[in-house]
């Protein structure tokens, strides 16, 4: 009776932990090798499979439930049987899917007529062809995806989550520089489409349309690389190209704070655009669907404030492995702390770890620790591994140069031996010098971004040592404002968060002198594609927040599309010190109002807190040199900035590596889309 009794007992525990746990499957998608009689373009997209695969692993996912189908695998019938048999066929109610994409996309004619602009967005299966052909589509359509959606959301039911990452694009001509294209600007339709769709009056269509309502449907959350009209670009990380958004995506996903299983699709969302800000200026993510619900249904997982060592890789010379790389932010060059177990980050002070080490390699997922002594293989396992010195990679600028003029050229190439961030490539380019081509005057110079914004102009008549001095300082700042837009930095001890809060006027809106303003509502600024919009000559201000018990200083930087950086508080003539938040405070005067001005595109505003106070603007304004007329010493943020601002010719032994202390300050980012007012 007693063994029956236990065995009931141990039955409802096993039934009860397999209903709080749910299922997490994915079905990944990628597509590289089409079919040279397609008319598609190569793709790196296979390249995309571990840094998806990786990220879902790391929220539990198992191998056996991650399906990868990869290039002929992924015809339209291919496509289709995996959907339903990896994901449909195989959740129950309350689990978790995800679906990604990463293949080439294109619009088609819509043959249904439920979309605004007569197309239909599809992924390009393996067998589709780029021109049109009679007969059978093999595009997988909008409305197939959406179908199969559904389909899938009623077997999740509403207490199930479902996660969709498309790195595909739909439209969009060749941008100079960029990476490899995801799509075409090629629509594929019939000839009578064509003659007919002059006589069409089309709507404006700014979403891709997978989404439907249902009280019997999972949440639904919606990824995209770029919108309908705009092209997608492949980037390059260690020698290898990637998609734009499954990078993005997988950094993201590595930078959720530690023990914040809270996060929300919008939140995640606001990571991901901040990241491609970076990765693809002037490229736009979208996402669609409820994106204030939970990532996961909140079963998201976050690891500990420590790492732990890899014991399968444990070596006697004294190199360990941890599970953690280049996607969490870390870099060859990072020093690290092993303490025993238990021990806090708080703690840490005037503790003697057990031994210390140097990140020596690091992969995307992996780095490898050589320690400064050997200790017991019991105590490796189970050290508490903290970063120490934090290393975030070299600020190098790829540029290639698109001259005409043969002198010119061998002139501008001969500056390049002695400019720290930059090297010359033949393929895409971070930044491009051009003269006389691309509808820049022949008798100028131009420092051209990707996008086409032009950074730097003047005649190449200009002395050369004037022009490299330009080539320097210009690639320099270019350098450093990507830099600082990609940075984060995570001290849950100085946790300050902000919000932006657009202003409306009331009165006197005529007279700046006399115009009164209020606060208006956010959401009014947030569009269909999941981006905050802002338009030129928009006010707004900020609001802080301190999560903290401790009074904390903070600085909010501007980084603009064109990666100039702007110190917008403290305001000049203020002192650092007077940029103050106190415990549990929130608040912002209203005084202190700003404007919404160009460049249009991806903008990025970030908050850093700390316990002193910081005067970037000394950093920044001095171009690089050590200010001398400030009474205080520069903390170590301060001092590990104005280094990367540092210029000059390049030493020996490349000499930009920064190392910047974890703990020092708290760096939080929220970006917005700016716009033409009229648009």
């Amino acid at each position: 009776m007693r063994l029956h009794f236990l065995l009931l007992i141990f039955t409802a525990i096993s039934l009860t932990s397999t209903a709080q746990e749910p299922n997490k499957v994915a079905l990944i998608i990628a597509i590289g090798n089409y079919p040279e009689s397609s008319g598609w373009d190569k793709l790196s997209s296979l390249n995309d499979v571990p840094l998806i695969k990786g990220a879902l692993k790391g929220q539990g996912f198992k191998d056996g439930n991650i399906a990868i189908l990869k290039d002929q695998q992924a015809t339209l019938a291919g496509m289709t049987a995996a959907f339903d048999k990896y994901l449909t066929q195989k959740v129950k109610k309350g689990d978790i899917a995800v679906f990604h994409y990463s293949g080439h996309g294109q619009q088609i004619e819509d043959d249904n007529g439920d979309e605004g602009d007569g197309l239909d967005e599809a992924l390009v299966s393996y067998d589709a062809p780029q021109e049109y052909r009679p007969g059978a589509v093999k595009h997988f359509r909008d409305d197939l995806l959406g179908k199969k959606i559904k389909e899938l959301r009623e077997a999740l039911g509403p207490t199930g989550n479902l996660l969709i990452i498309i790195d595909a694009c739909h439209s969009g001509t060749a941008t100079r520089g960029l990476g490899v294209k995801r799509g075409t600007n090629k629509i594929y339709a019939s000839p009578e489409y064509f003659q007919n769709k002059g006589k069409k009056v089309f709507k404006d269509d700014d979403q891709y349309g997978v989404i439907e309502d249902g009280s019997n449907l999972a949440p639904m959350a919606c990824f995209f690389a770029s919108s309908p009209e705009q092209c997608n670009s492949e980037v390059e990380i260690d020698k290898k190209g990637v998609g734009s958004l499954s990078l993005a995506f997988s950094r993201s996903m590595a930078k959720i704070e530690k023990g914040n299983t809270k996060v929300t699709y919008r939140g995640l969302f606001d990571n991901i655009k901040v990241e491609m800000g970076t990765l693809v200026p002037g490229q736009t993510p979208m996402a669609e669907g409820e994106l204030d619900k939970e990532i996961f249904g909140g079963q998201l997982l976050t690891r500990p404030p420590y790492f732990s060592a890899d014991l399968d890789s444990v070596e006697k010379s004294g190199n360990i492995q941890i599970k953690a790389g280049k996607i969490y932010g870390i870099f060859e060059g990072t020093t690290v702390k092993l303490y025993k177990p238990d021990t806090r980050p708080k703690d840490t002070a005037g503790v003697t770890p057990w031994a210390t080490g140097t990140i020596t390699r690091a992969d995307q997922y992996y780095s490898k620790i050589k320690l400064d002594k050997n200790i017991s293989k019991d105590e490796i396992k189970r050290a508490w591994i903290y970063l120490d010195k934090i290393n975030y990679g070299e600020l190098a600028i790829q540029v290639k140069l698109n001259v005409a003029n043969p002198e010119l050229k061998k002139l501008y190439k001969s500056f390049f031996p002695d400019i720290q961030q930059a090297s010359l490539v033949d393929e895409a380019g971070d930044l491009f010098i051009v003269q006389g081509m691309n509808r820049c005057s022949a008798d100028s110079v131009y420092i051209v971004t990707p996008d086409d914004r032009v950074i730097w102009k003047a005649s190449t008549g200009l002395s050369p040592k004037r022009i490299e001095e330009a080539f320097q300082s210009k690639i320099a700042d270019f350098a450093l404002g990507r830099y600082m837009k990609s940075l984060t930095l995570k001290n849950p001890e100085y946790e300050v968060l902000f919000e932006l809060v657009p202003l409306k006027c009331t009165s006197f809106c005529d007279d700046p002198d006399k115009a009164k303003w209020v606060d208006d509502d956010l959401k009014k600024k947030l569009a269909g594609s999941g981006n905050i919009v802002f338009k030129e000559g928009d006010k707004f201000r900020f609001n802080i927040i301190n999560k903290t018990n401790r009074r904390l200083y903070y600085t909010i930087l501007d980084i603009q599309p064109d990666n100039v950086v702007n110190v917008l508080l403290p305001r000049p003539g203020e002192p650092a010190e007077n940029y103050i938040i106190k415990p549990d405070q929130e608040s912002f005067p209203l005084s202190k109002r700003f404007t919404i001005y160009p460049p249009y595109g991806s903008d990025v505003f970030k908050i850093i807190a700390s316990e002193v106070p910081l005067d970037l603007r000394s950093v920044f304004e001095s171009a690089g040199e050590v200010p001398t007329t400030r009474g205080t010493a520069l903390t170590p943020f301060e001092k590990a900035i104005n280094a990367k601002l540092k210029r000059g010719p390049r030493t020996r032994g490349g000499g930009g590596d920064v190392e910047l202390q974890s703990n020092t300050v708290n760096v939080v980012n929220t970006s917005i889309i700016i716009t033409p007012k009229n648009k």
